[in-house]
């Protein structure tokens, strides 16, 4: 069978109605196809390589690892007296076993603070860890964190004494990046390798001196502890203090998802 046939009717050549039909589908699809190519030539990239802007000014960001209580909950006291955020990294499988810490958690976040991940069990990755080892550490703290009703975009790395330094980061970021916007270290690009700075390792006069130092050239800064151990309450209070008694023209304490949604960019 012809796809249409022609007849002549007063002396005038007409096409049957189905070919009129698929000539204007025709027309219609190499519109759309027309609008798609140019949609995709002046559409911003979503992906590509991550950068972050420059900085207004400086911005000190708090994370206390672990979910150890009651540490978790004075620092989320003491920084809510300050009217400051924290970033609580904790370890998944202890959440839900925790009621206490879970309550602190979602106070945490109710008054401007975050949530991270720090793995599902904590066992650190190696030189010798698979795939599977960061799927399972990785998806299973994303997934059981959300469940539980977090909104959690971040992940923060598990240490072991060091042996953590030798795991296979590349390999790492693609699994990574399934479940987190940022990370601190599990990849290579700069959206999840960011260096913090721990109190255990600083005196008070040069965690102020960072501070400063910060101020002067708007820098990001992260300071980390496990507990009091590692820096007094004392010492807390008067770090506090002494970013308080800084403009707020030129200091700030933000999350981390702060910083990634107003200075993330991909180019």
């Amino acid at each position: 069978d012809m796809p249409f046939h022609f007849y002549y009717n007063g002396g005038d050549m007409f096409l049957e109605r189905s070919f009129l039909v698929k000539k204007y589908l025709f027309f219609i699809l190499i519109l759309i196809l027309t609008l798609s190519a140019f949609a995709c030539n002046t559409t911003p990239q979503t992906e590509g390589v991550f950068r972050m802007k420059e900085f207004d000014k400086a911005y000190i960001t708090f994370v206390f690892d672990d979910g150890r209580m009651p540490f978790t909950k004075e620092c989320y006291d003491l920084f809510l007296t300050y009217e400051m955020p924290i970033c609580c990294a904790v370890i998944a499988c202890k959440v839900q076993k925790d009621t206490e810490l879970f309550s602190v958690l979602k106070d945490v976040e109710k008054t401007g603070g975050e949530v991270l991940s720090h793995t599902f069990n904590h066992n650190a990755f190696d030189k010798n860890s698979t795939v599977s080892d960061f799927e399972f550490q990785l998806k299973d703290s994303y997934e059981h964190l959300t469940k539980l009703g977090f909104k959690i975009n971040g992940v923060i790395e598990a240490g072991s004494g060091g042996a953590e330094k030798e795991a296979n980061y590349e390999a790492m970021e693609p699994v990574t990046k399934k479940y987190y916007k940022y990370s601190n270290a599990y990849g290579v690009s700069e959206q999840y390798n960011k260096f913090r700075t721990w109190f255990m390792w600083n005196t008070l006069d040069s965690v102020k001196s960072i501070i400063d130092k910060a101020i002067q050239e708007k820098e990001w800064i992260v300071f980390s502890a496990h507990s009091f151990d590692e820096i007094s309450k004392e010492d807390m209070i008067e770090v506090l203090e002494y970013i308080k008694s800084k403009s707020e023209a030129d200091i700030d304490v933000v999350t981390w998802n702060f910083i990634y949604e107003n200075f993330g960019e991909f180019v």
